[in-house]
């Protein structure tokens, strides 16, 4: 069920209108209402219904009505509550009234689409044939709350230039509320930026002088301070040339040394370059540490920088470590980034992230979200707005995503891995040691990240060739030692994610992954773990998630060469009895 009471008072259950009785029924209803959630009694209501006279039936009127409503509103729509009764359902005036706190945080572009937007939600004269004081109390509230967000709309519109645009809907206003003297204000303002100098203070003049008449009074100090600024021509006055917003470039540089991925690339550029769309893309890259999630984002975006004139925004979510990026600080050094002063970003996380999108809603920026570890830290940081989109890493797989373009990067084919490899330590001296940079890139599992480290050693130390490289190697006990150069450290990036296992997925990758064979069915991984094969095949699933294992084909499972020499050696560092 949803509710109207911005016009006359409406029932809706879905595209259907209910029919709500008689004018005395629906005043009922229009009390609970209102009332937005809190409880009213019986005797409450009947003080709305009949006010000072209330008939000697009234309480019984009343509960007959609260059980007509009931019959046609269905089960649950009016609920008992402490001897009382109670409506919580969507109403019109809730969402106005929310739209209206939004716009006061929003620049002025936001903050007037949205209220013109909310105005348009007043269908006449508020809780329009209903009897009664309270009722007319109430259509006087709400008269006041929809004038507030027109002036404030039109406070958007002058903060915005469009002073000669409202002059004649200020005009009408002053008409039926003469002695409104910030509606008084805006037309003097709007007059006086079009060139109508004259006939600004001939309003003021106006007001003053029906004002000494009627009342005796003179108005405000700030009214009349604006008079004066008026007829002195105040510089400050001019409205102020609108201010672009700003155009974030948070992009870190693409790799130089980017190698390969062609068909990757062209896929995902396909996905998010797509002209005519309903709702933002997103797509999700996965797959294990170092395997290139980044680099492959990265150069992506930088692609794509032409399709998204507005801005491109990034974040490093660190879902993989034990200190996750919080959403909400996340929105607001984008909300900062977009031009929002600080004083102006909203307190709680979920307004936020309603202002991130109101202000991307027309805007074609790229969001690049690296290193993500659930759903829920990427949720607030969608945009609603068609022309954008979301580019995500993720060493999980990020199941319930939702409807993501799903990509599951795999390593470099071997002759990308040379090339990498040559790009990295020099193409001479690759080219020389062809064959041998085969097997060495092959010893690194064709990992991008365990090629980089071990051309960047060799990049550092001429006497380095890939013949030494090889052999250090070669020794399965020492090679993740090998992989280690300043920050790229291979070992380092597996153990973000063996931190974050549970010790049942600990065991079960130090007992799986450490097996000397291409891959295990089921079966046998199920009795290795001692367990039956639906818990085994659970846990198993679970590392696949991870991007710890990988599973060819249904029921078998298989792990990377550099991860099989990690679990190799998480094994031999646990107790016997527990590995």
């Amino acid at each position: 069920m949803r509710f109207e009471v911005l016009g006359p008072v409406r029932g809706f259950r879905g595209e259907r209108e209910v029919e709500l009785g008689s004018p005395q029924q629906r005043l009922t209803l229009a009390a609970l209402l209102l009332a937005e959630g809190r409880a009213l009694t019986v005797d409450q209501l009947v003080d709305i219904l009949w006010a000072d006279e209330p008939p000697k039936t009234g309480a019984a009127t009343v509960r007959t009505y609260l059980s007509r409503l009931r019959a046609a509103l269905g089960e649950g729509a009016i609920r008992s509550a402490g001897g009382g009764y109670r409506c919580p359902a969507p109403l019109d005036v809730t969402d106005f009234t929310s739209a209206l706190g939004r716009a006061r945080r929003l620049p002025p572009d936001q903050a007037r689409d949205l209220l013109a937007d909310a105005l348009l939600s007043w269908r006449g004269e508020p809780l329009s044939g209903l009897p009664g004081v309270w009722a007319e109390g109430q259509r006087a509230r709400l008269a006041e709350l929809r004038l507030s967000a027109l002036e404030a709309r039109i406070e958007a519109d002058l903060a915005l230039g469009r002073h000669q645009e409202v002059v004649a809907e200020l005009t009408e206003l002053t008409g039926a509320h003469p002695a409104r003297e910030s509606t008084v204000g805006q037309l003097m303002l709007a007059l006086y930026r079009s060139g109508r100098q004259a006939e600004a203070i001939a309003v003021y003049t106006g007001l003053r002088r029906s004002l000494a008449d009627a009342l005796g009074l003179a108005p405000s100090a700030e009214l009349a301070a604006r008079y004066q600024q008026i007829i002195s021509g105040d510089p400050a006055l001019t409205p102020r040339p609108r201010r672009e917003p700003p155009v974030p470039r948070q992009l870190p540089r693409d790799l130089p040394d980017f190698t390969g991925r062609t068909a990757y690339v062209d896929d995902l550029l396909g996905v998010l370059r797509a002209a005519r769309r309903p709702a933002p893309p997103l797509v999700a890259v996965s797959g294990t540490g170092g395997v290139g999630k980044t680099a492959l984002a990265l150069r992506v975006a930088h692609e794509l920088l032409p399709d998204y004139p507005d801005g491109q925004l990034h974040a490093d979510l660190r879902g993989t470590g034990g200190d996750p990026a919080d959403p909400g600080e996340v929105l607001t050094s984008f909300l900062y980034a977009l031009g929002v002063p600080e004083r102006r970003i909203p307190e709680e996380p979920q307004e936020r992230s309603a202002m991130f999108r109101s202000l991307l809603s027309d805007r074609r920026v790229l969001v690049v979200l690296d290193d993500a570890g659930s759903a829920a830290q990427v949720r607030p940081l969608v945009p609603a707005g068609a022309g954008c989109a979301v580019l995500v890493t993720s060493r999980c797989k990020l199941p319930d995503l939702g409807a993501a373009h799903r990509v599951e990067l795999a390593v470099l084919p071997p002759d990308e891995a040379v090339d990498l490899l040559a790009r990295i330590a020099g193409d001479e001296r690759v080219a020389a040691a062809r064959a041998a940079a085969v097997r060495l890139v092959a010893l690194c599992g064709h990992l991008p990240l365990a090629i980089r480290v071990a051309g960047t050693r060799m990049a550092l130390r001429s006497f380095r060739t890939v013949e030494s490289t090889l052999a250090e190697l070669a020794d399965e006990h020492g090679r993740l030692e090998v992989l280690r150069a300043g920050e790229l450290d291979v070992e380092s990036t597996f153990d973000l994610s063996y931190r974050a296992l549970s010790p049942a997925q600990a065991r079960a990758f130090r007992l799986v992954a450490a097996r000397d064979c291409d891959d295990l069915p089921l079966s046998s991984a199920s009795a290795v773990l001692d367990l039956a094969e639906p818990d085994g095949e659970e846990l198993l699933e679970s590392l696949v998630d991870l991007g710890l294992l990988d599973s060819p084909a249904p029921g078998r499972y298989r792990c990377h060469a550099l991860l099989k020499v990690y679990a190799r050696g998480r094994a031999a560092a646990v107790p016997y009895e527990h590995r």
